[in-house]
């Protein structure tokens, strides 16, 4: 049997509900799903990241002269009204169905390259694999 996610967040919740979740729970993609419990995306702290700092930035050379960055002062004003329609990926998560072997959990992990699976009952998420756990169960259950 399959455990529920340990947490997830609608598409209606903010950045900030993300960023809350994400240091709660210690997880660092959520699942995101619609009102019916859909599957729609995953929010990531990579993504949290990638607001404050812009690929732009990232072409400097040194950003550590910057002891006052300002776009992590912009995100602090404007998490609460910045909803994760802004930051859910849709398309670069790992997701297999419930009936499918524990080769495609791992195949579809390895192809992402991501250390966790959603697992969906046709659009229903119905569970999370990590890779820890996977790997757990795999060689050591």
């Amino acid at each position: 049997m399959l455990p529920p996610p340990v947490a997830t967040l609608r598409e209606t919740d903010s950045v900030k509900d993300a960023i809350d979740v994400i240091i709660r729970t210690g997880f660092t993609n959520i699942p995101v799903v619609d009102k019916e419990g859909d599957l729609v995306g995953v929010a990531t702290a990579q993504a949290i990241l990638g607001i404050c700092l812009p690929e732009y930035l990232l072409w400097m050379e040194d950003l550590s002269r910057y002891s006052s960055f300002e776009p992590f002062g912009t995100l602090l004003g404007k998490e609460s009204s910045t909803w994760l329609a802004d930051i859910t990926d849709d398309e670069t998560y790992a997701v297999v169905a419930a009936d499918r072997p524990a080769i495609a959990v791992a195949e579809a992990m390895a192809r992402r390259k991501t250390n966790v699976c959603f697992v969906t009952d046709g659009a229903k998420l119905v569970g999370v694999v990590t890779l820890k756990r996977f790997l757990h169960n795999v060689f050591r259950d």
